[in-house]
């Protein structure tokens, strides 16, 4: 067994002070502050269970853009976001991130906004997620989609999280993926007895994003390790009780309250909860019970603390009771190399700040997308595959600074240029690269060969065009290309299917050769 918190994959603990199980908006106001400084099982255990729990499903959704995707309006001194998308649960797309960021700054420019509410259409659901459909297809070709796609988003959910102004999220509904990091990151965070939240990215090969690594350490305890791993879903007055909503107030009473903060006058965050507080005293038909994993609390901190996954399946295989054995069996259905990954990102992100974890998020996910788990994650859910598959290196390796092949060099090499998503790019919506680095791709894993580094041709314009070619170690790939100079524009990308099939020729010569 391979042990990441022994290895390359160190994922220690870190001392420091960690606060009870409430992500308030005390830690909010923290990191502000510091901003402005298929059915098959994955066989990674045998547990020799016949219970067969409800089929994960992802927390994206896969859908295309329209113009009424998302409604943006003043309504006096109040911003109000309408997720418009109630037919696909409301799934964020590049097109509602591109135009929600730029409001939530001319919002927060204008002296006179008091407070920003976000909420979604309809009665299913806040946001279920973000759309991985056009991300996976666009990562399959080398499209700047898997690129452009998480870093605005992550840029949003900084912008979020480092609020100055009041941001109120009505949490009605599905809240997973996209939609936790729309919310989880403001000041006030509202849940119904129709809120489901879950964050069951292990399931398809990613790793809790949007923040994840920042909110679910603070919860308290190891019950962010578990919902992280496991994809635990959270229901009604329970999304209050582990501290992912700061309040609850029933569904029906969402059009008043939303009535309440639109009439305030000079809505203070103090005013604003009083509000809230107001409401929550007022939702007494839904009946209130004790948490639900209140039963299995002591159990989660013992045995969910472990610098390893092995450490963690260890643990549940000796303890033996019922509710381990369930434990066990849902981890099985997880992707090893994405669980690594997620215990990784959590326990490094114990003490860092809501920007640097995004930095160490969005290096993550371009990593993910380039990963064999992700594609099939997607494709069929679930999958068989074998732990042993998760090598240490090979989660080394999504921790690695990114590659920029126009730079010819790391993307940690001060010489040159910078990561191409870090805390100056978060805090100025610039890129450092620009101009530089028009595809910034992983470096070749273990049993990977560049059988190409620059391939040269000459199109139609004369323009020429560079591109590398990497044969995947996944079978189903075979060369992935990515046009390395900063020229290039959506014409030559058209012909990038002619120049890999030209690098593929090369590839056949050399191997006759």
């Amino acid at each position: 067994m391979c042990e990441i918190g022994k290895s390359a994959c160190d994922g220690r603990l870190r001392e420091g002070e960690r606060g009870g199980r409430n992500y308030d908006t005390n830690s909010n106001q923290q990191h502000r502050k510091q901003s402005e400084g298929s059915t098959k099982k994955w066989s990674l255990i045998q547990t020799g269970s016949s219970n067969k729990d409800e089929k994960m499903t992802s927390s994206y959704n896969f859908s295309t853009s329209a113009p009424d995707d998302v409604i943006l309006e003043t309504i006096d001194t109040k911003g109000v976001i309408t997720l418009n998308r109630p037919k696909v649960l409301n799934s964020l797309n590049l097109s509602m991130i591109r135009k929600i960021h730029p409001q939530l700054t001319a919002w927060e420019n204008e002296p006179l906004t008091t407070m920003v509410i976000i909420k979604g259409a309809g009665d299913k659901a806040f946001c279920a997620g973000g759309d991985i459909r056009a991300v996976t297809e666009a990562g399959k070709v080398g499209d700047r989609l898997s690129q452009d796609f998480f870093k605005e988003e992550y840029m949003l959910n900084n912008k979020i999280g480092t609020y100055e102004i009041p941001y109120v999220a009505l949490i009605d509904g599905i809240t997973m993926g996209g939609g936790v990091g729309l919310s989880v990151h403001g000041m006030f965070r509202v849940a119904t007895e129709r809120t489901l939240f879950a964050m069951p990215e292990t399931a398809i090969g990613l790793f809790p994003d949007v923040g994840g690594g920042y909110f679910l350490p603070r919860l308290g305890g190891k019950l962010g390790v578990y919902l992280a791993l496991s994809g635990f879903r959270l229901k009604g007055r329970d999304v209050l009780k582990a501290g992912v909503a700061t309040h609850f107030v029933q569904s029906d009473k969402l059009a008043d309250l939303e009535k309440s903060l639109l009439a305030m006058e000079n809505a203070r965050a103090h005013d604003i909860g009083e509000i809230l507080d107001k409401y929550q005293s007022m939702s007494t038909d839904i009946p209130d019970t004790d948490f639900v994993l209140e039963p299995h609390i002591e159990e989660i901190d013992r045995l969910f603390n472990g610098d390893t996954v092995e450490e963690i399946v260890h643990n549940l295989k000796m303890e033996g009771s019922e509710w381990a054995k369930k434990q066990l069996d849902t981890l099985s259905k997880m992707s090893p190399t994405s669980m690594k990954i997620t215990l990784r990102q959590i326990l490094e992100a114990e003490t860092m700040t809501l920007q640097d974890v995004l930095v160490m998020e969005y290096r993550l996910s371009q990593h993910c997308v380039e990963d064999h788990d992700f594609y099939e994650g997607v494709r069929a859910l679930l999958i068989t595959i074998d732990l042993n598959r998760a090598q240490d290196e090979e989660c080394e390796g999504y921790m690695k600074p990114l590659y920029c092949y126009e730079c010819q060099t790391s993307s940690d090499d001060p010489n040159y240029c910078s990561d191409p998503f870090n805390a100056t790019m978060l805090a100025q919506n610039v890129s450092i690269c620009e101009g530089h680095c028009v595809k910034w791709v992983r470096q070749p894993r273990p049993g990977e060969m560049t059988y190409v580094r620059t391939c040269s041709t000459r199109l139609n314009l004369k323009l020429m065009i560079n591109i590398v070619c990497i044969e995947e170690s996944r079978p189903s790939s075979g060369l992935l290309c990515f046009c390395k100079e900063p020229r290039c524009n959506s014409s030559a990308k058209m012909q990038l299917s002619v120049l890999a099939f030209i690098c593929a020729f090369i590839v056949i010569l050399r191997e006759k050769t």
